[in-house]
């Protein structure tokens, strides 16, 4: 799965440029792998990545646990903004 982790800080569009990762999940560890630049048709191409970035693992649960923390914390967000 390629996740988008970055948009234009200024506008959000995507003709900008996304930075995105491919995520991979083992039983225990969440890995993130292939960092580059998100076309928008055709996901991270082999000449948009970023060769040096190395990969980064994660504990699965802990993961899991930072991710639901957030949705919760931007869930109360956007009900307090409308």
């Amino acid at each position: 799965m390629t996740a988008e982790l970055f948009y234009c800080g200024e506008c959000f569009d995507v003709s900008d440029g996304i930075l995105g990762v491919q995520v991979s999940r083992g039983q225990s560890t969440v890995t993130w792998q292939r960092f580059g630049w998100i076309d928008e048709s055709d996901g991270i191409t082999e000449d948009a990545l970023i060769t040096n970035a190395p990969p980064i693992t994660f504990d699965a649960a802990a993961y899991d646990r930072a991710l639901d923390a957030a949705q919760a914390a931007l869930a109360s967000f956007f009900r307090r903004s409308r």
